[in-house]
């Protein structure tokens, strides 16, 4: 619990809502795909990505989502795409879709700190401090988490 309430606090980036960069070209779309290879759809998904983060790192929420969304068309499994249109629901005041699309991210990258962070952070903001807890202490346990 002190873990929650510390972390509580702590400020997003949206580096952390879009996941690593080396993570896009990645997702299960992609698989078949070489490391240095990146189909078209991946390449969409991630540019619609950029673009949401960047209207989101402005407070143009209704813009991050409609990019989000077409990245999400682009490539429906993209956790990172979904990690972000959870906070852009959020600040919109949409908690439960807000919810159900950090809980699909964390389906889809289950050991994703990024995620569990930003899943914690908005369990925070509505009082739900132990299951925050829980996800804290999952993304500190998580080797690649860097934050």
């Amino acid at each position: 619990l002190l873990l929650a309430t510390l972390l509580c606090g702590a400020v997003l980036s949206v580096a952390q809502a879009q996941g690593r960069p080396n993570d896009f070209g990645r997702s299960s779309s992609n698989a078949g795909a070489g490391p240095d290879e990146e189909s078209d759809s991946a390449k969409r998904a991630r540019i619609r990505l950029d673009l949401a983060g960047a209207y989101f790192s402005e407070g143009r929420f209704d813009n991050a989502l409609s990019e989000v969304k077409l990245a999400l068309a682009a490539d429906p499994n993209l956790p990172q795409a979904l990690n972000l249109q959870g906070l852009v629901l959020a600040a919109l005041g949409e908690e439960q879709k807000a919810e159900d699309s950090f809980k699909r991210a964390l389906q889809l990258a289950s050991t994703d700190g990024d995620v569990m962070h930003n899943y914690g952070w908005f369990l925070c903001q509505r009082g739900r401090y132990p299951e925050a807890g829980r996800l804290f202490e999952r993304a500190v346990a998580t080797p690649q988490y860097r934050t």
